[in-house]
């Protein structure tokens, strides 16, 4: 090696190693926290100089190249009013990576954030908008050849603390006030291109309270927009589709959902203690839902519709909307347990028995398994309904496998009891259509059998309370019907092979019959084969009035 290979050596060898040395001093120099402090106050001067509110960052930590945390952060608005304010935020990023177009965060922790957005007339702008503005270049920069490729967005493990976000849109009438106790999920995908696609394994939520206020109806072209956050990537613009999200596992404990609609006098509340939930997919494009189980533990729900001051419309508008919903949802295992239910329209009058507008079901438990829902099918295998409304009628136990269509309902090992009537075994009915049935009921096709099965006139008074109007139906009003038997055939043409049928004190039919004719009774027709009659003098009184027997 001659001499003026060795001095140039050692001059490369000499400059890596100033290099070095540099890299290392401003490494540990970010490390000192009068450095970070001067930093912090530097960034919080350029900033209150570029948009022209008050801003403050207590204390910054710089742990090059992945680590940074921000404390004590304060952000007002034009209006002296906070922004943003935060404990702290500690971002865990791959700072190198950002050189190749990609943000990778290990993980993001944020504490004690506070976050106020506003939107007001007349101009319809969001009280931010003035920071959007002042960071926007005057003129918008052609992108290069390096720089046309689309953020890469990489996130792992993310945890929130303690949010508080309020919102409040005079443009479109409607606020929101949302409390985080604590949320904590680690992202595997993250992509802010086209319609956005969210992967989240596991979410765990502990503590989450909402009231949303909605004051005057929607109107079309006044919901924000992404241009309305200063986001004018093409890639970020709105699309017809809506984002693909992806979650596994949900944990939801502690949460209240409250939602008024003053136009409409709608106000509800959705409370819910313990919520576990296995997903295997959700596709909200292809408007999918499939779910391994769900187990409800403590709930309470309530919906009410306040009484409505009818007007008088001067113009006829058509507002139904003719939106196909194409949905189609399946749930292996559902298990619901002490959950509480409310429903009242006082747009409705008030029903005698069971008020179908005015519900109110405390500690309901259920157990469903197979469950499939689509737009014109509904089938599962329901486990277990013990529920009990105000109104007085009782379900001890219900259980049977359903299937109902557009063409049919069908109930399979039929169990329902209440403390006076059991109903059992099998029900199918099927149709050509749902319209057949109104316009040709005789079409309907019934086909039954009943076991051993007790009714109980208290409990037919629940759904028929016009009942006790009917002199003829006074003397059974407090009676039960034992029922053994089989019907099959259209309702023109039924077939019953046997029944055992008794009631009162001392009334029992043993019979079969063949009924022609109906729905039409003047042209019924009855073929009726007798086994056996038994009735006492007492159940003839009871069934026949005084009036009638003279």
């Amino acid at each position: 090696m001659n001499r003026f290979t060795r001095i140039a050596f050692k001059t490369i060898l000499w400059i890596i190693g100033v290099i070095i040395a540099l890299a290392i001093l401003i490494v540990f120099l970010i490390r000192i926290p009068s450095v970070q402090n001067y930093i912090a106050g530097k960034v919080t001067h350029y900033v209150e100089g570029k948009i022209g509110t008050p801003v403050k960052i207590g204390y910054i930590n710089i742990d090059f190249p992945k680590k940074l945390v921000l404390e004590d952060i304060y952000l007002a608005d034009q209006s002296k009013d906070t922004l943003v304010a935060g404990k702290s935020i500690a971002v865990d990023i791959n700072m190198l990576k950002l050189l190749k177009n990609t943000i990778e965060i290990q993980s993001i922790e944020a504490e004690g954030i506070t976050a106020k957005i506003r939107r007001t007339l007349p101009d319809s702008s969001f009280n931010f908008d003035y920071i959007v503005k002042a960071f926007a270049s005057q003129k918008e920069s052609k992108p290069t050849a390096d720089s046309s490729s689309a953020l890469l967005f990489n996130l792992d493990k993310v945890k929130f603390d303690k949010f508080h976000i309020v919102y409040a849109d005079d443009v479109i009438g409607t606020s929101a006030d949302v409390y985080l106790n604590s949320l904590n999920t680690n992202v595997k995908k993250f992509d802010l291109t086209k319609n956005m696609a969210f992967n989240l394994p596991k979410v765990k939520i502990d503590g989450l309270s909402a009231t949303v206020k909605q004051w005057r109806p929607v109107v079309d072209g006044t919901a924000p927009t992404v241009e309305d956050f200063g986001i004018t990537d093409k890639t970020a613009q709105v699309t017809t589709l809506l984002p693909d999200v992806g979650i596994q596992i949900a944990d939801l404990t502690n949460i209240l959902v409250r939602y008024e609609d003053q136009s409409s006098l709608l106000n509800t509340k959705f409370y819910i203690k313990n919520l576990h939930a296995d997903i295997n997919k959700i596709d909200l494009n292809k408007e999918l839902v499939d779910i391994q189980t769900i187990n409800l533990d403590g709930s309470d729900n309530n919906v009410l519709f306040g009484k409505i001051q009818k007007k008088v419309n001067t113009e006829a508008k058509n507002t139904a909307d003719t939106t196909k919903i194409n949905w189609v949802v399946s749930a292996k295992e559902i298990q619901i347990n002490n959950t509480s239910l409310a429903y009242r329209d006082n747009n409705q009058a008030r029903m005698k028995g069971f008020d179908y507008f005015n519900i109110k079901i405390p500690g309901m438990k259920t157990s469903l398994n197979d469950l499939y829902y689509s737009a014109d099918s509904i089938s599962g295998s329901l486990k277990e309904l013990v529920a009990s409304d105000h109104s007085g009628f009782v379900i001890k136990q219900l259980k049977g496998d359903f299937k109902y269509t557009n063409t049919g309902a069908e109930i399979k090992n039929l169990y329902a009891e209440t403390p006076r009537t059991l109903l059992r075994d099998y029900l199918k009915v099927t149709y050509p259509s749902l319209d057949i049935i109104a316009k040709k009921p005789e079409l309907i096709y019934v086909n039954a059998t009943i076991k051993k099965s007790h009714v109980d006139m208290r409990d037919i008074y629940y759904f028929a309370p016009f009942l006790d109007t009917m002199q003829v139906m006074k003397p059974l009003m407090d009676k039960k019907f034992n029922i053994d038997g089989r019907v099959v055939g259209k309702v023109n043409d039924l077939n019953i092979p046997a029944i055992d049928f008794q009631t009162l004190s001392n009334t029992r039919v043993i019979a079969s019959l063949h009924l022609k004719g109906l729905p039409n009774v003047d042209k019924m027709s009855m073929d009726l084969n007798l086994k056996k009659l038994t009735t006492g003098r007492s159940d003839i009184e009871k069934l026949v009035s005084k009036k009638n027997a003279s």
